[in-house]
């Protein structure tokens, strides 16, 4: 559950499930203070490697738009700052922008959308709008065109998530994170199986790598 205060809430739920020996994993999201077994996704390594790929192509004013805090999104924040860094760029803080993501889905509140706007404006010129979940991307391009801003000239549009729910025609030149979802419950329910027989025999963290790609394109290499 991601919401404010959600590091204590969820820190609740994984006690009162160890309370009753419910078998049980983590994947996406975890806490790295709370000892279990989780599946997961390399999100500070992919962020790293997709904002290298836009510093590579031109790009030196990359907006960060992020939702609410939690694991993967910190460490995407993380990989934009090691990949500024290595590219020797200082990160402008006036480019990483907060929302609270929970309010602009399933339902749109008018007033953080005014707030995003607020943010982009005080952002400073800028050229890639980097959102990091596609909550966030479908405002964004919303607020984008609000403000007059030509997408795919002015703006570039990259993603740390599946595009399949962004609006065509945008979907066809984002540069984005592909997740290996499928492989993640996989290993998950591998983990879950094993801890039914054996429990608290060990505990497993398992760090997958995701892909970065342009839909249009089969494949732009894999991320190490």
């Amino acid at each position: 559950v991601i919401d404010e205060g959600y590091v204590e809430n969820n820190v609740k739920i994984l006690r009162l499930l160890d309370e009753f020996h419910m078998p049980f994993f983590v994947s996406y999201f975890y806490n790295p203070e709370y000892v279990t077994h989780y599946v997961v996704t390399s999100h500070r390594e992919s962020s790293k490697q997709l904002t290298m790929q836009l510093l590579q192509n031109g790009h030196r004013r990359i907006l960060l738009v992020k939702g609410l805090e939690c694991t993967s999104i910190d460490e995407r924040v993380a990989g934009y700052r090691d990949a500024h860094r290595e590219f020797g760029i200082d990160v402008d803080e006036r480019l990483i922008v907060a929302v609270n993501d929970n309010h602009l889905h399933p339902d749109t509140d008018p007033a953080e959308v005014e707030r995003l706007k607020t943010s982009i404006r005080q952002a400073g010129g800028f050229d890639v709008f980097h959102a990091l979940n596609c909550t966030i991307l479908r405002s964004g391009i919303d607020v984008l065109l609000d403000l007059g801003v030509v997408i795919g000239e002015q703006v570039q549009l990259a993603l740390h998530d599946d595009v399949s729910n962004v609006y065509p025609p945008y979907t066809d030149n984002i540069l984005h994170v592909v997740q290996p979802s499928s492989r993640m419950g996989w290993e998950a329910a591998k983990v879950l199986f094993e801890e039914i027989r054996h429990p608290k025999q060990k505990t497993v963290h398992i760090v997958l790598n995701s892909e970065l790609k342009y839909p249009s394109e089969t494949n732009r290499g894999r991320l190490k």
